[in-house]
């Protein structure tokens, strides 16, 4: 099993979006404090990819999503999240389109090492890398503009809050 840029984005797109689409923020009676808490159990958005058992078919439900650009459902109180997702969305259609994909049985050209030099799957042709998940977060606004983005290459040290950014591009 192997691990790489691309598959851990993946991750975390999918982690976002069904958060965001499927959760909402509210106080449950008999609670002082609001908390994120699932919508109502009917009509949740996304619902056939946890109810599909093939994997091969999920494989295509999400694929579509991306090279259709398939409209992102959200909670309402998620809706800051929206350009941070479509911008990701975007960038993962835009790679997969550019994936060579085999056809007629035949063989699949990025096992052979000629093809691997010309498109690199780690990164999808380079549409897709850590720092594509952190770009768009210097830019979100609403009741995210104060979130802290930090250096990856130091995590303890804030890099700077997307407040900050905004600051430093209105000078």
């Amino acid at each position: 099993m192997f691990t790489d840029a691309r598959h851990d984005v993946e991750s975390l797109f999918h982690i976002m979006l069904l958060m965001s689409a499927r959760h909402t923020i509210g106080t449950p009676e008999g609670e002082e404090k609001p908390r994120v808490l699932m919508r109502g159990s009917t009509g949740l958005p996304y619902q056939k990819w946890f109810r599909e058992r093939n994997y091969g078919s999920l494989g295509s439900f999400k694929e579509s999503f991306f090279s259709n650009m398939q409209a992102i459902e959200l909670s309402p109180v998620f809706e800051d999240f929206r350009p941070w997702l479509r911008y990701l969305q975007n960038r993962f259609s835009k790679g997969f389109k550019l994936k060579p994909s085999p056809s007629n049985g035949e063989p699949v050209p990025w096992d052979d090492e000629s093809a691997t030099a010309e498109f690199n799957d780690e990164t999808l042709g380079g549409y897709i890398d850590y720092s594509t998940i952190l770009a768009p977060l210097r830019y979100v606004t609403g009741q995210l503009k104060r979130l802290i983005i930090r250096d990856p290459n130091n995590p303890l040290v804030p890099a700077q809050s997307t407040s900050a950014s905004a600051a430093q591009g209105s000078d």
